[in-house]
């Protein structure tokens, strides 16, 4: 009998909602039919529809083009890097030739005979007050310095390295 009543209830609840919403209504006011309002809805889900094809034909167009770039971008960063290794060497070889006694600039690292080769290395990594730096990657420096000290110097500091080298063998 419970049941009965609160589903009575419910059922007075929904018509005295829908009065309500009836009497709210004024008299210019149509009464939506639920059917135009379905219908109206699929066409707007068609064109919808519609639009999201158009994006996504858009966006694979995008992609491509994106991937196109990236590409071309990728080339053209090889070829700037190559460009540099060719400038670097070139820089490197013009000033050894230009300072036949300074050790400053040196073949590259695989050329260089195992002693000479350790003590660059030692340069690099612990001789801070002499503000040497080896770089592996080129090969072509020993000192990397704004103003390169005179022979005098650095055949110094050269020797001041292969003595402490000498020294811890």
């Amino acid at each position: 009998m419970a049941q009965d009543q609160s589903a009575v209830s419910g059922q007075v609840s929904d018509l005295r909602a829908r009065r309500h919403q009836a009497d709210s209504l004024e008299e210019g006011d149509a009464i939506v039919d639920p059917h135009e309002e379905l219908s109206a809805l699929h066409g707007d889900i068609t064109d919808l529809t519609v639009e999201l094809s158009e994006l996504r034909a858009q966006r694979t167009s995008l992609e491509a083009r994106a991937s196109t770039l990236r590409q071309e971008l990728e080339t053209q960063l090889a070829e700037e890097t190559e460009l540099r290794r060719q400038l670097h060497e070139a820089k490197g070889r013009n000033q050894a030739s230009s300072s036949k006694d300074c050790p400053a600039f040196l073949p590259l690292a695989g050329e260089l005979p195992p002693l000479r080769r350790s003590v660059i290395y030692e340069a690099g990594d612990d001789e801070e007050e002499f503000d040497i730096e080896f770089s592996y990657e080129c090969g072509l420096e020993l000192c990397n310095r704004k103003s390169v000290p005179s022979p005098g110097t650095q055949k110094e500091i050269l020797k001041a390295l292969s003595e402490r080298s000498s020294n811890k063998e």
